[in-house]
């Protein structure tokens, strides 16, 4: 019993300080993606291949990501601009346009929500995901952002209802952070990080019962 919560207590503490660097690499703003995707990655360092070096393994997995996905990270960024911005616009209207609006703005925030949880399951903890090094060839084939795209379209495909299901937890979770935003200090990364090893961890689940 002991041992059990001592394992839990050093799990938690890691991904405390997983989350840490996350928020600390994400502050030049440019950079959220890439640090999202190092956070992803290094969980699973940490849960599954027992990994004790928690900043190493993370700014190693930073620097991997900023060179490869920091165009995202702009797409990303400028379609959060746009959202924030339809939101307010539709809401300046009234009545039936409003509520049109602001339900289209809706669903396609939570499909982008879903592309975004399944993109981070696929390169943060898929057993086909790259690995760090390689052949330059085989890098420019395998991890870019074609391949990303990819791998989170088929990763929603094969999980529907899961990654449903995790969207409307990242909407609760905003909904409690607008209400308490220092919350944001200890979960803005490893809410969505989480839910995305879980989806990983089913489909793996899925597989081997397959």
């Amino acid at each position: 019993m002991r041992a059990t919560l001592a394992r839990g207590f050093h799990t938690a503490g890691d991904l405390i300080l997983l989350h840490a660097c996350f928020v600390v690499a994400s502050l030049p703003v440019v950079t959220v993606v890439p640090a999202a995707i190092a956070l992803q990655r290094s969980i699973d360092d940490i849960l599954l291949r027992q990994e004790t070096v928690i900043f190493g393994t993370y700014w190693g997995h930073l620097r991997w990501a900023v060179r490869r996905f920091l165009v995202v990270s702009l797409v990303v960024l400028g379609y959060a601009v746009l959202v924030m911005a339809s939101i307010y616009l539709w809401a300046s209207f009234d009545g039936v346009v409003e509520i049109v609006g602001l339900s289209t703005v809706l669903a396609l925030g939570a499909l982008c929500t879903g592309l975004y949880l399944s993109g981070l399951a696929w390169v943060g903890t898929s057993a086909e995901r790259p690995e760090v090094g390689g052949s330059d060839e085989e890098e420019r084939s395998q991890e870019n952002w074609r391949s990303l795209w990819q791998g989170a379209r088929d990763r929603f495909a094969a999980q529907p209802i899961p990654v449903i299901l995790c969207v409307i937890v990242v909407f609760g979770w905003l909904l409690l952070l607008f209400q308490m935003p220092s919350l944001g200090l200890f979960g803005f990364g490893l809410v969505p990080a989480m839910l995305a090893y879980r989806l990983n961890r089913m489909a793996v689940a899925r597989k081997v019962r397959g």
